[in-house]
């Protein structure tokens, strides 16, 4: 017996079309097309920057101010607190790269959260699954604003 329907077909044609567009990714990212030689300039090498290296004053001031508006703007008012304590944090120490990476670690413990819920209470697949995780909505942007905001603010000039 073979049993088929039109949408599993689309979804099969989708999936293929999705890993011919990765391997093209793969193609271009490892540079299998031809290579043009570069001169050798007087460049710097470029050095690695260690997470505690603190950033200038006024860069960690304006990145904590719009770490607080990009709360209020980007997720609600009610996460205005929240950032305003990583802000105070992002000018005492002058450390984005730590608050980045603790950005990062919260993402990373959501999406356990997501795991460990959708195990439990065994959501069906669909549409609407997205919105069974209703309540890790906004602590996620606020991850990703505290996110781009810190790596903004840690990008100093001439690096």
């Amino acid at each position: 017996v073979d049993i088929g329907f039109a949408p599993q077909r689309r979804l099969t044609a989708a999936l293929a079309l999705s890993g011919v567009a990765v391997l093209l990714c793969l193609v271009a990212a490892t540079g299998w097309r031809r290579r043009i030689a570069v001169a050798a300039t007087d460049a710097a090498a470029p050095t690695l920057v260690v997470p505690w290296e603190p950033t200038t004053q006024r860069r960690a001031v304006v990145g904590a101010v719009a770490l607080v508006l990009g709360a209020v703007l980007f997720v609600d008012f009610v996460w205005a607190l929240p950032a305003a304590v990583i802000g105070a944090a992002l000018v005492v120490w002058r450390t984005p790269r730590w608050v980045s990476t603790s950005a990062w670690m919260g993402t990373g413990l959501l999406a356990v959260a997501v795991a460990l819920e959708q195990l439990v209470q065994r959501y069906d697949a669909g549409t609407a699954w997205p919105a069974n995780f209703e309540s890790l909505h906004q602590p996620l942007v606020f991850c990703v604003v505290v996110m781009v905001i810190a790596g903004l603010a840690a990008e100093d000039e001439g690096r």
